[in-house]
């Protein structure tokens, strides 16, 4: 999925640039608060955090086919790479090399789909 920041709570002006295109890493719907968060890859130092997806302009809703369905244990859900499953972000947020590289190869990846999608347009 690819999003457009159209900036609509300021909160987030120092993360990221309005009217940019941002790769979306993971889906959280949040039924209890009546939610839709996403990841993106922040500007200040390219660290993927969660926004609402309220703020953003969806540009692009495509996504590849090894994202996967999570059912969590509060009754919310996730789509995510399948790279991204159980304890990813928790590791990847702890400085795990392995983590970082395997986050790092998810997102070219992603920036490949959507370029060779661009390409048919």
């Amino acid at each position: 999925m690819i999003v457009k920041f159209i900036a609509r709570n300021n909160q987030y002006n120092d993360w990221l640039i309005k009217d940019k295109l941002y790769i979306v890493l993971d889906i959280y719907f949040n039924f209890y608060d009546k939610k839709i968060e996403i990841v993106v890859k922040s500007e200040d130092n390219h660290t993927p955090y969660v926004f609402d997806l309220s703020d953003f302009e969806i540009i692009n809703s495509d996504l590849p086919q090894n994202w996967n369905f999570i059912l969590h244990d509060n009754e919310s859900v996730s789509l995510r790479p399948k790279e991204f499953l159980n304890e990813f972000w928790e590791e990847f947020h702890d400085g795990n090399p392995e983590y970082e590289k395997i986050f790092w190869d998810v997102y070219r990846k992603l920036e490949e789909f959507y370029i060779a999608q661009a390409l048919f347009l």
